[in-house]
């Protein structure tokens, strides 16, 4: 078996939200920025992410270039495409680095590591800050009450 490697992750400067890769930070910038550089040519509706105008760019003209060989299904993502044969074909390419499991998809490999380093995924942070938030928010209260002695 092998070791734990901690994720070489990238925080946004904004609002601390982690990324494993520069691209996703990139596009999760753009939240915040309010950034969209992306065009569509037919009605100027316009996105963030490349991958997000041209699956809608397929609303207009109906298109779905990657088809399934195996059940014709088909996609307008060439790597959801890709993730779905693989559902057919068995191949698991992925694999964890502590206990050897294999898996069909990078994201629920990544989930499944976070099960051995304890690391919160990110409805676990969410969950952890709203509580902490509401603690803080509650105790402020509390005092706030007790000294002005609505509290009796």
């Amino acid at each position: 078996l092998g070791t734990i490697q901690p994720f070489s992750e990238k925080p946004c400067t904004v609002c601390k939200k982690t990324f494993t890769g520069k691209g996703g930070l990139d596009h999760h910038k753009r939240t915040h920025t309010g950034e969209r550089p992306y065009c569509c040519s037919i009605c100027n509706k316009t996105f963030a992410v490349k991958s997000y105008l041209y699956r809608h760019i397929t609303t207009h003209t109906g298109e779905t270039p990657f088809s399934c060989s195996f059940c014709e299904k088909t996609f307008i993502i060439k790597g959801h495409l890709d993730a779905h044969v693989r559902t057919h074909t068995g191949e698991k390419p992925y694999s964890c680095t502590v206990c050897d499991k294999t898996f069909g998809r990078k994201s629920v490999r990544d989930k499944h590591l976070r099960t051995h380093t304890g690391e919160k995924g990110r409805v676990g942070k969410l969950l952890k800050e709203t509580e902490a938030y509401f603690k803080t928010f509650s105790t402020a209260i509390l005092r706030e009450q007790f000294y002005s002695r609505q509290l009796f």
